[in-house]
């Protein structure tokens, strides 16, 4: 079974029970009494500003329906482009509670405002827009200061293209006393933008919460620009499934200096090509600063970081798992901090750099190829590595007080220097990888799923459907497929091994998402191997 976005549910039922205001004017605001709807007016009739009497005849037959007037679309066989004379009046909704919907029909009609401030602004966290092109302006959605708020309800964004705005393709503030901005944006593209999404939280026990699923960044410089000087709750924003290419850098976290407010930064199953440091977030030592990665691919340009985290008094709680995570990792944290995660991760071609005065690190089956594996001078704990793997790397012990300390590890090819402990060496390899030979395969082929274990492992094949907001609290395991169900595939495998998966010719599979696992375990006795063990899965999202 397919799971609908939860916008698309909501409009087939808007549908049914609203009338729908149908924009035919190719600019905007247009004149009120003519012959066309345009835009504008449209979104007034909806915010009540105006009222059905104020339209001329041909105007008012733009209207369908029966039920209260909470939808505006746009076809674009019939109206492809709106040209923005000046800023739209903000999307504020009739009153709390009723949902709005802005949507474009047959494609994705192109709204440009050149020269404006923004092309949409949206003023009520029941609004769902859908299928547009934003073109051009400052911004191209600007969400703030909302006057029309529900509880534990998101802007709906969904399908947006945003091109070639001057500075943010989405703009997301909070300010004042239990401000809130609540967004979700999904299966959207964001082109030619300095910054993708602008994150500005000045509230004071609210919150901007911004969630992303399926969305594309290209030719975007910062894909996203968090800056909290908030108090009194907590500013979110969470990456599903998303690409970055073409840009300099992902994510950048900066606080103010009154901020006490938690930032919680998570980005789970994302491909992030940059030319530029990867991710850059600077945190406090008043109030806690999470960057949780799972499941992504983290590559930044030779010599650049993948992640650069700090300052040295700063409070974080740094968690990375199931990555592969190219370039270095330079990781700085204070007294306070919580956690120092990392499991089940690749690290390649850089150095790994930790500078720690806080709770010991927690870093377990992970695997480093040709990197330096570093404990800084002003490391003051422990920087315990365990069951995990060193080929072709130098582990590098700089600090006297917090040294580098290998429990039940594997190295190959590798040297140490300085004050390095290594206890109970691990007498084989035992972590395996799993990859597809493709992660898009298209209705009637098939993919080819390969397993590659070490001497004395064996592994089976389970598949699930994805779980979109994958259970991320289960140590040392993460469950990217629904727990509730789950296919063990027939065969048990060992070494590299190729399983060929048929995808049937069924349209109704195009759009299902699958997460395929390897479960492993020792079949030679092995004491330094746990019972079971799961590598690095594979995500299968089925195309046409």
């Amino acid at each position: 079974m397919k799971t609908l976005p939860l916008a698309l549910l909501l409009t087939s039922s808007l549908v049914a029970q609203t009338t729908v205001a149908s924009v035919d004017d190719p600019v905007s605001p247009g004149v009120l009494g003519d012959a066309r709807l345009s835009l504008d007016e449209a979104i007034r009739l909806v915010n009540g500003q105006l009222t059905v009497a104020q339209l001329s005849a041909a105007e008012a037959m733009r209207l369908m329906g029966t039920g209260p007037l909470t939808a505006i679309e746009i076809d674009a066989t019939t109206t492809p482009m709106i040209v923005l004379q000046q800023a739209l009046t903000p999307l504020d909704g009739p009153s709390a509670g009723v949902a709005v919907e802005l949507r474009g029909m047959q494609g994705r009609p192109m709204i440009h405002a050149t020269g404006l401030a923004y092309a949409l602004r949206i003023r009520t966290n029941t609004a769902i827009v859908m299928d547009l092109m934003l073109v051009d302006g400052d911004a191209g959605v600007l969400v703030d200061d909302v006057v029309n708020m529900t509880l534990d309800e998101m802007v709906m964004l969904h399908g947006l293209e945003l091109t070639g705005q001057t500075q943010a393709g989405l703009r997301l503030s909070a300010t004042g006393p239990m401000a809130d901005t609540p967004v979700m944006l999904m299966h959207s593209e964001l082109h030619q933008q300095v910054i993708g999404v602008e994150i500005d939280d000045h509230s004071a026990g609210g919150a901007v919460m911004f969630e992303a699923e399926h969305c594309h960044f290209d030719d975007v410089q910062l894909g996203v620009d968090l800056f909290s000087d908030a108090s009194g709750s907590m500013t979110m924003c969470r990456l599903f499934r998303c690409v970055f290419m073409n840009g300099a850098q992902l994510l950048k976290v900066r606080r103010g200096a009154t901020n006490d407010q938690r930032i919680m930064a998570m980005l789970v199953g994302g491909d992030f090509t940059t030319t530029g440091d990867t991710v850059d977030a600077q945190g406090t030592a008043v109030i806690e600063t999470a960057i949780h990665v799972h499941h992504s691919l983290i590559h930044p340009a030779p010599g650049r970081r993948a992640f650069l985290v700090g300052p040295q008094d700063a409070r974080i709680d740094f968690h990375l798992s199931e990555n592969v995570v190219w370039g270095d990792v330079d990781v700085t944290e204070g007294r306070l901090n919580r956690r120092l995660w990392c499991w089940n991760n690749l690290f390649r071609d850089g150095v790994f750099a930790v500078t720690n005065a806080g709770t010991t690190t927690n870093f377990r089956w992970n695997r480093f190829e040709n990197c330096t594996v570093r404990a800084r001078p002003a490391n003051t704990s422990r920087m315990l590595h365990v069951s995990s793997e060193f080929d072709g790397c130098t582990i590098d012990g700089q600090a006297t007080l917090g040294a580098v300390e290998l429990e039940n590890c594997y190295a190959t090819s590798s040297t140490t220097t300085g004050n390095v402990a290594i206890r109970n060496p691990a007498p084989s390899r035992w972590l395996g990888t799993t990859w597809a030979s493709t992660e898009s395969p298209s209705i009637g082929t098939a993919v080819d799923l390969t397993m590659d274990l070490p001497l004395g492992m064996l592994g089976v094949w389970q598949v699930g459907f994805t779980d979109p907001r994958v259970v991320l609290t289960e140590e040392p395991w993460r469950f990217y497929a629904h727990r509730s169900f789950g296919v063990l595939l027939h065969g048990v495998y060992a070494l590299r091994s190729t399983l060929r998966l048929p995808v049937p010719n069924d349209p109704n599979l195009v759009g299902l998402e699958l997460y395929c696992t390897a479960i492993t375990g020792p079949i030679l006795g092995q004491t330094h191997v746990p019972a079971f063990s799961l590598p690095r899965g594979v995500y299968l999202s089925i195309r046409n």
